[in-house]
């Protein structure tokens, strides 16, 4: 019975932390960067900013002419890699 108890509890411990982590902007600066802004590929992706100010900030500090993307409400999917609800770069957002 123990076990049962732990392991739901754990089971919506998980379940409520990723709904939580996809309500975070995630940094993703570019090892290569694409002509129109943000990325082709990520060199490293930094998780957990609160605001998109914040995410965006760090983003033009480590840039170096590499470019960054700033993403909102990312979540992995199989084949597809991050997807994220909003997209920002140095260029604007989408």
């Amino acid at each position: 019975m123990k076990k049962i108890v732990f392991l739901a509890v754990l089971i919506l411990s998980v379940t409520l932390l990723s709904a939580c982590a996809s309500k975070t902007w995630t940094l993703f600066v570019c090892e290569s960067p694409h002509p129109n802004g943000g990325c082709f590929e990520n060199k490293y992706v930094l998780r957990g900013y609160q605001s998109q100010k914040e995410c965006m900030e760090k983003g033009i500090s480590l840039m170096n002419q590499s470019g960054f993307e700033c993403g909102y409400g990312c979540r992995e999917e199989d084949g597809w890699g991050t997807v994220c609800k909003e997209i920002c770069n140095e260029k604007g957002c989408n």
